[in-house]
Parts: structure tokens; sequence; C-alpha cells
């Protein structure tokens, strides 16, 4: 059984409230929200056209932390990657 699961994803673009459900996130188990002047967990920022924001975090299934990307969209068509730490340990060689 996960310690912490996300209660609510609230996002409000352009005083347009946009809808996030529990469907899209329930399964982000122990997610990491620290941030202090040292140290960021989650960080979320906007792509260029201030149509999608991109929220990086960690989080954890039991068996690991894993990377997570949400590109959480304006047109309410939210979508996820989830990473593994190879994934990330593979992309830092190759770059």
């Amino acid at each position: 059984m996960p310690k912490y699961e996300i209660s609510e994803i609230t996002l409000k673009i352009d005083d347009k409230n946009i809808l996030i459900t529990k469907d899209f996130y329930k399964r982000f188990y122990n997610p990491s929200l620290a941030y202090d002047s040292n140290f960021k967990n989650i960080d979320a920022f906007f792509n260029n056209n201030y149509e999608t924001v991109i929220v990086l975090m960690n989080a954890s299934d039991g068996a690991g932390a894993y990377p997570l990307i949400m590109l959480l969209n304006k047109n309410e068509h939210h979508t996820f990657i989830k990473m593994s730490m190879e994934d990330i340990y593979f992309n830092f060689l190759t770059n």
C-alpha cells in the first residue's frame, strides 16, 4: 500500500479551470514534492505556446522511485511519461 497519494491536481490557465480527473493521476504514488532553495523534487513550466504545463516530479510504486513527466494540456487531453532510472542514465550517456 502506498504511504501517500495525490488527492487533487488543480490547474488554471487564462482564467479557465482545467479538468484533471483522478483517473489520470491515481497511479502516481508517494510523490516527492519537496522544494527548497537547495533541492527540488518537483518543477513546472509552460511550453512555448502556453497551451501545456509540463510537470517534472519523482514518484514511487513501492518497487522503486521513478521520474515522471506530466503534460497537462489546456484542451484537457493530458498525458504522462513514466521513466525508469535506467532511461535517465542512458540519456545522459548518449547526449
